[in-house]
């Protein structure tokens, strides 16, 4: 086992540290797959030609001469060919009789309590990679089904021709991957920044932009309100002047094509012409809180935006189209116009607020194949005043890592002034232990290599060595992500990413590993303002102590 090897490693080491011491080309150019979120957009999954109905997380397609009712009172019919009803508050219409020769389909929210586990309800099936249970009590018959969707949060009733090739279209909705967990796009360097009522963001520079004081609505003025912008456009509105009264001819409720796009409101209360519902759920988006309206939920995302200084919340709208990535984009570039750009001495500093004062974290350490050579965890720990770090040695203060692996072997390592105590054992063997005071230098390479498993000092210093070889106030690339301990801000460098908290405590690393050591990943799990006596009291007795001299 390597970790046998390691012991004597570690051992060695601290002896002579001790002795010595449908998307288009350009979104697959800016966005190649392997950077794309889970959920994915199944492109694919419709016919040329037909349009997406989107309802929550859920995207359907049906063809552009269907009738798409939404939140409709009745189920009336009007088109020859297909109708869909998205939330109808009248139930399912497709069960109300369909017209010899029609398709109806009915997209309503899944009542989770009534289908309990939906495998009782239901056959499981799989559709374009989404697992979903056709209804017993509906089965699924040349002409249609009923088809529970957990996953999405939907049940859709099918009925007629068409029935089965629309249901075949299922997928997950542009706004499932908007809103997604995980690491956003980096911005194209072909994009541009727009600033307007306290929010800076980014969209392609090809985007006309148009700048008024009237309310503009949301989205097409003389089609359904909410469900898709009238083309891909900025717009950046005050609502100075109410929304205009506009004669709009009748025309056919067909689909509504999905469009990108953004458009920011500043004078809104709310929207005029949809009721908005918001999650309590926000994101935080670089210092921005923003919360997603859950209703309307189909092609455009609005989001309640607080910006700091300002008495009321923007409305900032994106259009959700295609695979969903662009929006992704542009929701995960929204900061405040005040913020300044991320630079080498700045992101530096904040990695040094995370070694200083007082702390303790546990990291879950793993590789891409599971071993006992790569299963740990690590406990870190420092006690030092406000500002200041014990960190590597030979300061005022205390630090310590417990670095355990799933076989129970175990290292300990801790460091008060230049007093460095380790105690180690193999599996479950018994515990040896060496302590001295350690005057020598402290970024030698057996002291590096003893002290990796320390992950905020590790961080701090494979930072320190790649940052500072850049011009301090250069622009640097920052990926952001979203975390359950809040955003997170990461830099990649020669020894991996690393994704730092505001507060510049390291969160997450992944890389290609470290010299003696297996694993090639490290999660934080839990952190606390404090540090337990117990972080710092040792498993076993040195065997010493030894007056060590300095490296010569």
């Amino acid at each position: 086992m390597k970790f046998r090897a390691l012991v004597p490693v570690v051992l060695t080491l601290a002896l002579a540290a001790c002795v010595a011491a449908d998307t288009s080309a350009w979104e697959l150019a800016a966005f190649p797959l392997t950077n794309m979120p889970d959920p994915v957009v199944d492109l694919s999954a419709a016919p040329a030609g037909w349009v997406p109905v989107v309802y929550g997380d859920a995207q359907v397609s049906v063809p552009p001469t269907w009738w798409v009712l939404y939140n409709s009172s009745a189920c009336a019919t009007g088109s020859p060919v297909g109708d869909m009803y998205v939330n109808p508050s009248g139930g399912f219409c497709s069960a109300k009789g369909t017209p010899k020769g029609e398709t109806t389909v009915t997209s309503v929210p899944l009542n989770e309590r009534e289908y309990q586990p939906p495998s009782a309800y239901g056959q499981r099936q799989v559709i374009n990679g989404i697992v979903v249970y056709a209804l017993y009590s509906f089965a699924p018959t040349p002409n249609g089904g009923s088809y529970l969707v957990p996953s999405l949060g939907v049940e859709i009733e099918a009925e007629g021709p068409l029935a089965k090739r629309v249901v075949g279209t299922l997928t997950h909705s542009p706004r499932s991957v908007a809103l997604a967990s995980g690491s956003s796009p980096a911005v194209p360097s072909s994009w541009r920044y727009v600033s307007f009522a306290g929010l800076r963001f980014s969209v392609p520079a090809n985007w006309p932009i148009n700048q008024t004081q009237v309310t503009p609505g949301l989205g097409a003025i003389c089609r359904q309100q909410g469900v898709a912008f009238a083309g891909t456009t900025v717009t950046l509105s005050t609502d100075r002047h109410p929304l205009l009264a506009v004669f709009c001819p009748r025309m056919s409720p067909t689909p509504q094509q999905p469009e990108n796009g953004v458009q920011v409101d500043s004078g809104l209360r709310t929207e005029p012409t949809v009721t908005l519902s918001f999650s309590a759920h926000c994101l935080d988006l670089n210092g921005l809180t923003a919360c997603p309206a859950t209703s309307p939920a189909y092609s455009i995302l609005v989001l309640g935006v607080t910006v700091p200084g300002r008495k009321k919340p923007d409305f900032v709208s994106i259009g959700l189209a295609g695979n969903g990535i662009v929006a992704r984009t542009i929701l995960y570039s929204l900061r405040a116009a005040s913020d300044s750009a991320v630079t080498p001495a700045s992101f530096l500093a904040r990695a040094k607020a995370g070694i200083e004062g007082t702390f303790s974290a546990v990291y879950k350490l793993s590789a891409p194949s599971s071993s006992t050579e790569s299963d740990a965890t690590v406990t870190v720990a420092q006690r030092a005043a406000s500002g200041s770090t014990s960190w590597p040695r030979g300061k005022p203060g205390e630090w310590s890592y417990r670095l355990t692996y799933a076989d129970g072997s175990t290292v300990e390592w801790l460091v008060r002034g230049n007093l460095l105590v380790t105690c180690w054992r193999v599996s479950r063997s018994k515990w040896r232990c060496i302590a001295g005071h350690y005057n020598g230098d402290a970024g030698s390479i057996g002291y590096t290599i003893a002290t990796i498993p320390y992950l905020p000092g590790t961080a701090f210093l494979s930072l320190s060595i790649a940052l500072q070889a850049m011009p301090p106030h250069a622009s640097l690339a920052v990926r952001s992500e979203q975390s359950s301990f809040g955003p997170l801000s990461c830099v990649r460098d020669g020894d991996g990413t690393w994704c730092l908290m505001r507060d510049g405590h390291l969160a997450t690393w992944a890389g290609l590993g470290f010299t003696g050591y297996s694993w090639t990943n490290a999660q934080l799990v839990s952190e606390q303002p404090t540090a337990p006596a117990t972080d710092f009291a040792l498993s076993g007795v040195p065997r010493g102590p030894w007056l060590l001299p300095p490296e010569g």
